[in-house]
């Protein structure tokens, strides 16, 4: 037979009929042309499952063709004598165009059998054999000439969806099988891997610097993103050309966006600040040549890269080669002003990406991974009342004692009682050692202030302190001028004095 891009499927199955003995035991095979291979396994990044129509067709050119051998012996009593009816089932899919009367044949047989073209459905072909005036033994194959077929889009949209063609004789032979057309697989594998250094946000500076890492102080690395084709080449809609995310007629990548959540971003929201280290400068310095910057949310925790399509891989036509692009994930903090956000869990990345078959949705999402959990390095304290002592008719005394295993900085940010700032990330203690205690009040607090270029009446506020000590201890005292008896007030956060986190 002659087809063009033909897929033929040959299967020897054990039978016994009329008392006759198996001579083959159940074997299966896939062939493409003259060579046998394993079934064609699509891209599943060729499917629209967003779309309207259910099913969608392969192309006309990737044209099946099924030989289902009897694996019998040759001897008389091995012969098939008697009528029989032959079903082709599908599973996963539909018919494009029904098979026809003339589509099925049998080769081998010993004589002309007479075949009946008996009913056909969306899913079925049937068609009854008359052996009585022929010999049909062993050797003789059934064959299910040139049928293309329609996928179910909804199936083929995820890995390991599957297109069946299941055999079934019955009558003068009673016996089944199960043939592989073609399967989908997942096209395109992308992997997060967290950062194993050890980074962690500086809270001695105000929470504006990085600890640990190569790129200490002003830059870290999330992570890396990387994305891979499988080992093993899937096929385009032909089932005989590798797909290629980028180059392939069907299935190109247009799109692809990766969104990054719940990250250490508050202090990155400048141009260029969060990016892709495509140009492998580093983390560094900033997005340079061909990094890819992204866009952050207004609360400082989301980072979104729109357009990341330059990341996937050419698909080589090397077999033992497995093509990746790996990329750092990168975060710039831009000076001492603002401050890096620490979070509570790792932050989330997620790729999702659109191909030219998927016109509609959102596209193929990625599973999430995680990136590195950038945690602070020491302790924060906040005291909720502090009084400059100038606009109010009371004085705040602050007791800050260093109560871990090492000396450590301590660093400053004041609120106003209406939200505005009066001073961030000042110095108030350098190298305060092992159980040290240092007193602020709030002259001490307004000359800061004014050094900041405030003009020192912020009347009453909120204090943070924060350190890179592992434990502190702050109590925090008010005492009222305004009054006879001058009563002195414990403002710290819980009866112990601990108002720290």
């Amino acid at each position: 037979m002659s087809h063009n891009k033909i897929l033929g499927a040959a299967i020897a199955a054990a039978l016994s009929v009329g008392g006759g003995t198996a001579q083959a035991a159940p074997s299966f095979g896939v062939a493409i042309g003259d060579t046998t291979e394993a079934p064609g396994v699509v891209a599943m990044e060729l499917f629209d499952n967003a779309s309207a129509d259910s099913t969608q067709a392969l192309p006309s050119d990737s044209t099946f063709t099924t030989e289902y051998t009897l694996g019998l012996g040759t001897e008389d009593a091995n012969k098939v004598k008697e009528s029989f009816t032959v079903l082709y089932e599908l599973t996963g899919g539909v018919w494009n165009s029904n098979p026809l009367a003339t589509d099925f044949s049998l080769e081998g047989a010993d004589g002309t059998p007479s075949i009946s073209y008996q009913e056909v459905t969306e899913t079925t072909v049937k068609y009854g054999v008359n052996a009585k005036d022929t010999n049909i033994n062993g050797e003789t194959k059934l064959v299910l000439n040139g049928f293309n077929v329609m996928v179910k889009k909804t199936d083929f949209a995820s890995a390991d969806a599957e297109v069946k063609l299941n055999i079934t004789l019955s009558g003068g032979v009673d016996t089944s099988a199960s043939l592989t057309l073609v399967k989908s697989g997942k096209g395109i594998y992308v992997s997060f891997v967290p950062n194993t250094e050890d980074v962690n946000i500086d809270v001695g500076t105000g929470g504006t610097t990085f600890t640990g890492g190569e790129n200490a102080p002003n830059g870290a690395s999330l992570g890396t993103m990387t994305i891979s084709y499988p080992t093993t080449r899937l096929k385009a809609f032909d089932l005989t050309t590798d797909w290629d995310a980028k180059t392939s007629d069907d299935g190109v990548v247009t799109k692809a966006t990766l969104k990054i959540s719940n990250g250490p971003f508050a202090a990155s929201r400048t141009d260029n600040r969060v990016f892709i280290d495509k140009s492998g400068d580093g983390c560094s310095l900033g997005k340079n040549g061909d990094d890819i910057a992204a866009s952050v949310s207004s609360d400082g925790k989301t980072a979104t890269f729109t357009d990341v399509k330059t990341l996937f891989p050419a698909n080589t036509t090397d077999d033992t080669t497995v093509d990746t692009t790996t990329n750092k994930v990168c975060v710039l903090v831009p000076g001492k002003e603002a401050a890096i956000n620490e979070t509570a869990d790792a932050p989330k990345a997620l790729l999702t990406a659109k191909y030219t078959n998927r016109t509609t949705g959102s596209g193929v999402s990625y599973l999430e991974g995680n990136l590195l959990h950038i945690k602070k390095n020491g302790v924060i304290c906040t005291v909720y009342l502090v009084t400059d002592g100038v606009t109010t008719s009371d004085n705040s005394n602050i007791r800050i004692t260093n109560t871990s295993g090492n000396a450590g900085t301590l660093t400053g940010t004041l609120i106003d009682q209406d939200g505005k700032g009066v001073f961030a990330n000042v110095e108030l203690g350098k190298t305060t050692k092992l159980y040290e205690t240092i007193y602020l009040d709030s002259a001490f607090l307004v000359a800061k202030a004014k050094a900041a270029g405030h003009s020192g009446e912020f009347g009453r506020g909120n204090l943070k302190i924060s350190s890179d000590l592992l434990k502190m201890e702050v109590f925090a005292l008010v005492r009222n001028r305004g009054s006879v008896m001058r009563p002195l007030l414990n403002m710290s956060l819980g009866a112990s004095g601990n108002g720290c986190d």
